[in-house]
């Protein structure tokens, strides 16, 4: 999703309407990324290689599915709406079950640390024990999923959640707000930001 240039391969192989449905979907991601569609990897050279598109700044402040959650679930997003692209966000007070969630995602995606060792036998295993139609049947095709979850058992730590296509990473990450000393809070520039963050604990 911070890509300035995207390379779609193969066009020749799908009909028109799929590459339409890519290209929605990458723009729902990166909405300012430039596609370019190949067949038989003949692409010229000078749309891919020294652009001088990339700024990091922007990088930073433009993935297109942090854009879409600050615009809200309800928020009109054209032409994604009307592929089926659509998003929301996932809130809740309550840990995540360790085992429960290990088997949910399992069934829906390849964990990184399999696909990184042998990508084509974690994709065969995967496949051989959940069934895509079934799942997808159930689920949706989810394209991408980010964000911070508790696990139960890791109370004091925040756990990363990173899901792109198959592939989904859960990482241990910062300690909750609430098990730091607030000298140490770096996002607080500001004591209005030192009560919204306050404002979200809870109990003791």
């Amino acid at each position: 999703e911070f890509a300035n240039v995207i390379l779609l391969n193969k066009v020749d192989l799908v009909t028109q309407e799929k590459i339409d449905v890519t290209k929605k979907l990458i723009q729902v991601l990166n909405p300012k990324a430039r596609v370019v569609e190949g067949s038989f990897g003949k692409i010229d050279l000078l749309n891919i290689l020294n652009t001088k598109l990339f700024n990091m700044q922007e990088a930073s402040e433009s993935p297109g599915w942090l854009n879409s959650l600050k615009e809200g679930v309800d928020a009109d997003h054209g032409e994604a709406d009307e592929y089926g692209v659509t998003s929301f966000v996932y809130r809740a007070r309550k840990p995540f079950h360790p085992q429960r969630i290990h088997s949910f995602l399992k069934q829906l995606f390849c964990f990184a640390e399999d696909w990184a060792s042998s990508p084509e036998e974690a994709s065969r295993a995967h496949d051989k024990t959940n069934k895509p139609s079934s799942t997808k049947e159930k689920y949706g095709s989810i394209l991408r999923s980010k964000g911070t979850c508790w696990i139960a058992g890791r109370d004091h730590r925040q756990v990363g959640w990173a899901q792109a296509g198959r592939i989904v990473q859960l990482s241990l990450d910062a300690p909750w707000y609430c098990k730091i000393p607030e000298s140490e809070w770096e996002d607080a520039e500001s004591e209005e930001d030192r009560l919204d963050i306050q404002d979200k604990f809870e109990g003791d």
